[in-house]
């Protein structure tokens, strides 16, 4: 699984539970930050306005397609207004994930992909 099939995954749910208008209210802002494979942990960047169109097809989510091919369940743990504290959730959690597992976890972490810089150009947008 990469973050662009992860991109296009969360589009094509969007399209097919909110139809062309909600994809096209998506489309052009939405933008999957980060995605570990390590840990089944990603963040995704959309516009404040339409989080809860994105937050539905996660939830609505449960079938990874070819070449995954595998059932799966996503769960929205955080929202925040700032990408700063997403990440900051995101490596806590990384963190408590890594600790319960033991250091096995730690060997799939040179997995981690990070999509773009960390900078925050616009805060209000979720």
């Amino acid at each position: 699984m990469t973050s662009q099939m992860l991109r296009r995954l969360i589009l094509k749910k969007v399209e097919y539970l909110f139809g062309e208008f909600g994809a096209g209210k998506v489309i052009s802002r939405i933008a999957v930050k980060y995605w570990s494979p390590a840990t089944s942990t990603g963040i995704v960047r959309v516009a404040r306005e339409y989080f809860r169109l994105v937050w539905a097809a996660l939830t609505f989510m449960d079938h990874l397609p070819a070449p995954v091919d595998k059932k799966c369940v996503c769960i929205v743990v955080h929202v925040s207004g700032t990408m700063k504290k997403v990440q900051l959730e995101a490596i806590k959690r990384a963190k408590r994930l890594i600790r319960t597992v033991g250091g096995e976890a730690a060997k799939y972490a040179k997995e981690d992909v990070v999509m773009e810089d960390d900078t925050d150009e616009n805060e209000d947008e979720g």
